[in-house]
Formats: C-alpha cells, sequence, structure tokens
C-alpha cells in the first residue's frame, strides 16, 4: 500500500485543529506505560496458595485487558481458569477459591465496584487495580490488596495499567506462569512501533496511516484468532470511541461457520465493507490456512480486504503491537474524518442519565 506525496496526515494543521489535548501522545506512550504497569503489578506479593480461577472486572476502556490475559492464559497448561465480567455482581460460580481482580482507571466505576463489593460478601479474594476514587477507598477499607492507578486521562488510553498491571500482578499472585523473559523484548518490539507509527512519521513510511487512508469510509471488520481476539475486541471499542465509527471484530475459525456467509451473501452493499485480518506469526498452521481461505473468499466475491502480520517475539509482544497499532489507526481515521478523538460526549451523556454522581466511570 505505497502511497506517494503529501497528505493531509502529514501536515501539522489537522492535528492542531482535533487534537488539542495531545490523544495521539497518549497512544503512543504504551511502551513507557507497559514499563509502569510492569513494576505496578510488581506490588503484589507471592501467593501462598495457587490460585485455581480469576474473574477480571471492568467497563469501558479499564476491561479490555483482562480479554487479552485471559488470551495469554489460555497458551500455557499451568495457569489458573481466567474469566472476564463486565457486569453488576457477580456470576453465580465466583465463591471462596476465585480471586476477583476489580480494575478501574477512575475509581468510579459503578458496575465494578459492585462487582468488588460482592466478591467480599461472597469470602472471594480480591484485588484491585484502581485511580483515586471511591474504589480505592472502599479496598483500603476492606483490607483488600490493591495497587493505585496513577493516570490523569482516558482509560482507553491507559493500555499499561489495565493490561499489563494486572497481568503481572496475577502471575506474582501464582495465577499465571512468570513471563519476565518475554516482557523485555516485547517492550523493545513495542517500542520501535510507536516510533514507526508516530504523527511525525510520514504516511510513505507509516503503516497506521496508510491503513486509515485506505479505509476511508468503510465499514472495518477486525478478523482475528486466539491469541489476539482481545486484540480484536480493543480495535472495535477504539474505532468506537475515537473515531466515531461503527466497527465490528469476527474470531478464526468461527467466521468460516458464520460471518463469511453474510459478506458473500449480496445483503451488503458493495465496498461498505474492509476485512483487517490480525495475523500473528505464531498461530497454528491450520488457523493460520482458516485466516487464508476466508480472505481469498473475500477476494473473490470483491469485499476488500488486507492482512496485517503481527511481528513480535513472543505471544505478549504479539498482544501489546496488535493493540497499539489498532489505536493509532483509530486515531488517524478519527484525524481524517475531522473527530476529536480524546471526547466522549454521547458516552458521558448515557453515563449521566444512569447515574448522574458516577461521573466518568471505566
Amino acid at each position: 500500500m505505497e502511497l506517494t506525496g503529501p497528505h493531509i496526515l502529514d501536515t501539522p494543521a489537522p492535528y492542531a485543529r482535533h487534537d488539542p489535548t495531545g490523544m495521539g501522545a497518549r497512544l503512543l506512550s504504551l511502551p513507557e506505560q507497559a514499563k509502569s504497569g510492569w513494576l505496578l503489578g510488581e506490588k503484589f506479593g507471592e501467593a501462598s496458595e495457587s490460585v485455581e480461577s480469576v474473574l477480571i472486572a471492568g467497563m469501558g476502556g479499564s476491561a479490555i485487558g483482562g480479554e487479552m490475559i485471559k488470551d495469554l492464559a489460555d497458551l500455557e497448561k499451568n495457569n489458573a481458569q481466567i474469566a472476564t465480567w463486565r457486569d453488576y455482581g457477580l456470576p453465580g460460580w465466583v465463591g471462596e477459591r476465585t480471586l476477583v481482580v476489580a480494575v478501574s482507571v477512575s475509581g468510579k466505576t459503578i458496575e465494578t465496584r459492585s462487582a468488588f463489593a460482592t466478591a467480599g460478601e461472597r469470602g472471594a479474594r480480591r484485588i484491585a487495580l484502581t485511580g483515586p476514587g471511591p474504589l480505592l477507598s472502599e479496598a483500603r477499607g476492606a483490607n483488600a490488596d490493591y495497587a493505585e492507578i496513577e493516570w490523569g486521562a482516558e482509560p482507553r488510553a491507559a493500555l499499561g495499567y489495565t493490561f499489563v498491571a494486572p497481568y503481572r500482578a496475577l502471575q506474582r499472585l501464582g495465577a499465571l506462569t512468570d513471563a519476565s523473559g518475554d516482557f523485555e523484548p516485547a517492550v523493545k518490539e513495542l517500542e520501535d512501533l510507536a516510533e514507526a507509527m508516530a504523527i511525525e512519521s510520514a504516511v510513505d513510511d507509516n503503516i497506521a496511516k496508510q491503513i486509515a487512508i485506505e479505509l476511508g469510509d468503510s465499514l472495518p471488520v477486525i478478523l482475528s484468532a486466539r491469541h489476539l481476539l482481545g486484540v480484536a475486541m480493543r480495535w472495535k471499542t477504539q474505532f468506537n470511541e475515537n473515531a466515531d465509527a461503527w466497527a465490528a471484530w469476527e474470531a478464526v475459525p468461527e467466521a468460516g461457520h458464520n460471518m463469511i456467509q453474510a459478506a458473500l451473501g449480496g445483503h451488503t452493499p458493495e465496498g461498505s465493507l474492509y476485512v483487517l485480518a490480525l495475523k500473528p506469526a505464531s498461530l497454528s498452521p491450520a488457523v493460520s490456512e482458516a485466516i487464508d481461505t476466508n480472505l481469498q473468499l473475500l477476494s473473490e466475491h470483491h469485499v476488500p480486504n488486507l492482512v496485517l502480520d503481527i511481528a513480535a517475539p513472543n505471544p505478549l509482544g504479539e498482544v501489546l503491537s496488535g493493540a497499539l497499532m489498532g489505536d493509532m489507526v483509530s486515531y488517524y481515521a478519527a484525524i481524517l474524518h475531522e473527530r476529536n478523538p480524546s471526547t466522549t460526549a454521547n458516552l458521558a451523556e448515557m453515563k449521566s442519565r444512569l447515574d448522574p454522581m458516577s461521573g466518568e466511570r471505566s
């Protein structure tokens, strides 16, 4: 996808006009955030006994890290069973043998606070990673283990704290296999990617800018497989919040049992969809072939699609790099569509109607 000549994304004016608070810089700070998040997770002590199951509770931008943790946990045989929860209360199976991890960047999220309180009522072990809101006070009052997230901006731009910090904490607590050896090379690759996708990097050399331009007004459909399903979901939600745009995500091999029928069925206006396939090198041959076959069928029926090779030295790096790429594609899409990627007035209106006292709730 080689482009030549000057482009609006290579000029400073649209960023000054549409991103006055510097959301792009906050997204690109993920490598440094990841380092801080790793240290934050180190605050949790070694577990005295193994954890049988873990439930990670959160909402919105504070919740997506749980999905990524669950994906990585599935790769190892000796990890605890990981589940995520985006609701009030807790599922019925949570009890004394479960560790409940509550994540809220604001510390105000009413659903997450409900889950944390319910965990206490059921005698579950619980920890909190939270900003300086009510959840922090509630964790202190309950003598629960906690770590304070110091981040005064959008929760969706704080992945180093919402993913890396609880990921490391669960390793320290014995629920996950220690990944210390993977962390440094993963972050090194992430630093290189952040530099390559920075605002100062020209369109000709910037894959994130190129993808945003290629998408145009199409609805992006993110196609992926384990262990990048949480990343695919992240792409979808970042398009929603950063670019005020519809998006969807699909899982392989499941997509070959339903999605492909709709995509090729003739009821979708031609050119309205653009399928982006996230394809890490570590996929099994069977799943890699499934992605390729889906894309081949889409091409034969003139549905635009693009394979994105997610290069990284290990699965942790693939998750981090895949997430950052999605963040920056959605960011540049926002700039192209003249949207401020940091403002979410519609979400604020909805939340104020649900709970006028809650404020920012993720």
